[in-house]
């Protein structure tokens, strides 16, 4: 019955497969994320992170970059054309003339 417990902490070395990244991207990225838990009094003995940390930063990484499902609602595809609709549009192009101070408040309002 030993082989049903799951492990609470997870060697430093498998870290990054749990993520799907390379040892350097995790170091880099997702280390400095995570608390070390020094396994033994050797330095040597190695370094483990608590599962239940790494599914923590699993999640806070899906909820800043994941995406809707195919299907799902569209992020703000309705918001950003509101808005578009709403917004006031500047004519640009080539002065052909100097306009009078009634003119330029009326081109702002």
């Amino acid at each position: 019955m030993m082989n049903d417990i799951q492990p609470r902490f997870v060697r430093q070395k498998d870290a990054p497969g749990f993520f799907g990244v390379s040892r350097g991207y995790f170091d880099k990225h997702l280390r400095s994320s995570l608390t070390e838990i020094p396994l033994g009094n050797n330095p040597q003995a190695g370094v483990v992170y608590d599962l239940y940390d790494l599914h923590a930063l699993a999640d806070i990484i899906k909820k800043r970059n994941g995406r809707p499902a195919k299907g799902g609602n569209i992020w703000d595809a309705k918001q950003q054309v509101s808005n578009l609709s709403n917004a006031r549009v500047i004519p640009t192009g080539t002065l052909k003339g100097r306009s009078s101070k009634d003119e330029l408040g009326e081109a702002l309002a």
